[in-house]
């Protein structure tokens, strides 16, 4: 599932059920126990003539070098 997010093939919730082909509710577990981990983070996107909807990505990278 983190492969579908990583390759930008899938950028929320329910394109990563329908493409991986797991329930909605396996993936919804799946995706809470990666942002709990900071694995994973939801922003909120909004495209011209879409609805506003949740997209998944991975964080920021942290540098080490700054504050």
């Amino acid at each position: 599932m983190l492969d579908l997010v990583v390759a930008g093939e899938a950028t929320n919730r329910a394109e990563t059920a329908r493409r991986s082909g797991l329930a909605r509710s396996t993936v919804g577990q799946q995706v809470d126990q990666l942002l709990g981990r900071d694995i994973l983070q939801e922003l909120e996107g909004c495209e011209p003539d879409r609805v506003r909807q949740v997209v998944m990505g991975l964080p920021a990278p942290v540098d080490p070098w700054r504050g």
